[in-house]
């Protein structure tokens, strides 16, 4: 018998940014952005950081900051192969444990707890609805949710949160996407539609990021650049 914890998905961003997302395709994944820019960036060598990172400022048509702007991110990606799917169920054998559900980035460091439950023999399955313990959308990024037993991880699944809002400008418009949210090359990406596994694809260097204020909305592609840290100022009108 498996037992479910299901509290639903929650890929959520403003229908005025999500009417621009597709998302699925099946058998190569494609992320398509109606009239989004091409962007190509020149960076700058002499700024070097771990990783990949993007950062710039908003601002109006007067060249003044703009405070505020969300700035959401989702992925390119390409499918790699049609299975494995990554298990989400761990057994329990033998006397009852006391499970602890946590969510970590893929680097390791915590993001929530999320449940507790004793589970007797059987199987445990938990669907992370992409929130955080305070119900709060998940930003963008690679994730593994684990079970942890006595202090100890007994089984793990990843899981990729991509299309939701990763930060906002701040008083004088600048806005940061950290490394944290950029997993290139992370593998496997489960691909479903609806509940029916059909692969696994993998994030590439592309990435589709969405400005969206009271007023005015922008979308640009970007490549990124390992250990190159990518300037993007953005007007809004």
């Amino acid at each position: 018998m498996v037992q479910k914890t299901h509290n639903g998905e929650c890929r959520r961003i403003s229908a005025d940014v999500s009417r621009r997302l597709i998302l699925h395709a099946l058998g190569v994944i494609v992320v398509g952005i109606a009239a989004c820019e091409r962007e190509i960036v020149v960076n700058d060598p002499s700024i070097q950081i771990d990783g990949y990172g993007v950062q710039g400022i908003v601002y109006d048509r007067f060249g003044n900051g703009v405070q505020g702007v969300d700035v959401y991110v989702d992925y390119g990606r390409r499918f790699v192969d049609y299975g494995p799917e990554p298990s989400r169920v761990y057994t329990v054998v033998g006397q009852q444990e006391e499970i602890t559900v946590t969510i970590v980035y893929s680097d390791g460091s915590p993001f929530a707890v999320v449940a507790t439950q004793s589970g007797g023999p059987g199987a445990y399955e938990y669907l992370w609805n992409k929130r955080d313990a305070l119900g709060n959308p998940a930003p963008p990024g690679a994730y593994f949710v684990r079970y942890v037993v006595g202090g100890q991880t007994k089984h793990s699944y990843p899981v990729v949160v991509f299309g939701t809002k990763v930060t906002e400008s701040d008083a004088n418009g600048r806005y940061s996407i950290t490394n944290r949210n950029l997993p290139v090359d992370f593998y496997p990406v489960a691909e479903y539609t609806g509940s029916t596994y059909y692969g696994n694809s993998q994030i590439t260097d592309e990435i589709f990021v969405f400005f969206e204020s009271s007023q005015s909305t922008a979308e640009y592609r970007l490549t990124l650049a390992k250990n190159q840290l990518i300037q993007k100022n953005v007007g809004l009108n």
